[in-house]
This record gives C-alpha cells, structure tokens and sequence, in this order.
C-alpha cells in the first residue's frame, strides 16, 4: 500500500502534466452522457 507522501507526490506530478484533469463522479458522468464518444449498450435490459 502507497504511502501518503508517494500518492500526494504522484497526484501532484499527475497535475503537473498537461491535459490531467481531475474529476468528481457526477463530473464524469455529465461528460459520460454528452460525450458521442461514450460506448453505450445497443439494447436495453
């Protein structure tokens, strides 16, 4: 298990990296849904 200062030292060099971008769930389910790029089932249960 990763220490706190080896996750805070990759989220940080995570950041550092253009095109990083942190998300909440409901952030990345709104992009989920508006995105044509988002593999959907073809059928529904």
């Amino acid at each position: 298990m990763a220490s706190a200062h080896t996750t805070a030292s990759a989220v940080r060099y995570a950041k550092s990296q253009r095109g990083v971008a942190f998300l909440r769930k409901d952030e990345i389910a709104r992009y989920a849904l508006q995105s044509p790029l988002t593999l959907r089932e073809s059928e529904t249960i």
